[in-house]
């Protein structure tokens, strides 16, 4: 999944600058799955400018790819959006329409529709918020008007993946998906086909130190393990790496290391500098690599002896964490 967060040095290949503004950011986005051979882009509605017509651009200037290479099928566009507990809420409502105009769009012109459906929510602490973005999103779907109607065969249902920034909350993460099974079958009389849980990266490490980090997200992927054979449901989880060690490490020459470190992930993040510091036939190859690695990587399964030790060495480099 490319990131639109920027830590290169180098210009992108295809520009005349280091620095990318939003309005070549739909460029970036078609270059990355037609030059690169990416799968998703990650649209990022937190905390920034974005260019919400991005669906309109994308049909209209790379018409020909995307027919041959549908959006929500082949190629994935995911809008990670603001979490309405720390950003207004105009920005979700404004990204929910953006969705929704883009099923209507795709289903105009002839092409597969919806061409998104799933969405990032940053900051996720509980059941109960994710529930909450697929209550509004569902209210505002369902809305009609003489001037404008979604229509009964629009998308009504957005599915979630929820972004697990804290040290402690990804470690417990399953007990939150286990709640959010629930909770989910209760409101909308289905269960969840499967689950992306996104587990951040850099934010924890920066919080909460380097160790702490790494062994909280073995120990969230060894509980997703028993989550699947419980509920005979896939998990797809997804790490927010970046290139520097302090971030996860993933650069073009780091592929396996990477890879045999952390898994059972099934998508990582590629920022900026993995895609622009490097020379192009190298992270197109490395991508592959990814590609054909992550899905055949299987988690650790950790006991609750092992478990325990780990928790009490996390206390440990917390806290030598906190005074360094």
């Amino acid at each position: 999944m490319i990131s639109q967060h920027p830590d290169n040095s180098s210009k992108p290949y295809w520009h005349n600058s280091t620095f990318i503004s939003t309005r070549h950011e739909t460029k970036e986005c078609f270059l990355s799955f037609s030059d690169l051979g990416v799968s998703e882009y990650n649209w990022d509605w937190e905390g920034k400018y974005v260019d919400e017509s991005v669906i309109e651009r994308l049909f209209s200037e790379y018409h020909d790819y995307f027919r041959k290479n549908p959006l929500g099928k082949e190629k994935f566009l995911t809008f990670r959006l603001p979490n309405p507990k720390v950003e207004t809420e105009f920005r979700l409502g404004r990204a929910f329409i953006g969705i929704l105009g883009a099923a209507g769009l795709a289903k105009q012109i002839g092409v597969h529709s919806p061409p998104l459906f799933e969405v990032i929510l940053p900051m996720t602490e509980s059941a109960e918020e994710m529930i909450a973005i697929q209550e509004a999103f569902r209210e505002i779907a369902s809305l009609k008007h003489a001037l404008y109607d979604f229509g009964e065969e629009s998308l009504k249902h957005i599915e979630i993946i929820p972004l697990f920034e804290q040290v402690s909350t990804i470690m417990s993460s399953h007990q939150l998906l286990e709640k959010y099974w629930r909770l989910h079958a209760k409101k909308f009389h289905f269960k969840p086909a499967y689950f992306r849980p996104y587990l951040a990266r850099s934010d924890p490490a920066l919080n909460s130190g380097l160790v702490p980090t790494v062994l909280a997200i073995k120990i969230g992927l060894s509980h997703y393990i028993e989550f699947e054979k419980k509920h005979n449901v896939k998990l797809y989880p997804i790490i927010g790496s970046a290139s520097l060690p302090f971030r996860g490490g993933l650069t073009p020459n780091t592929v396996e290391q990477f890879c045999n470190e952390y898994r059972g992930v099934k998508t990582t993040l590629l920022q900026s500098a993995f895609r622009y510091d490097y020379e192009k036939e190298l992270v197109i190859g490395a991508i592959k690599k990814l590609e054909k690695i992550l899905p055949q990587g299987k988690a650790a399964s950790i006991s609750m002896s092992e478990e325990k030790a780990l928790k009490k060495l996390i206390a440990v480099f917390e806290i030598l964490s906190k005074h360094s």
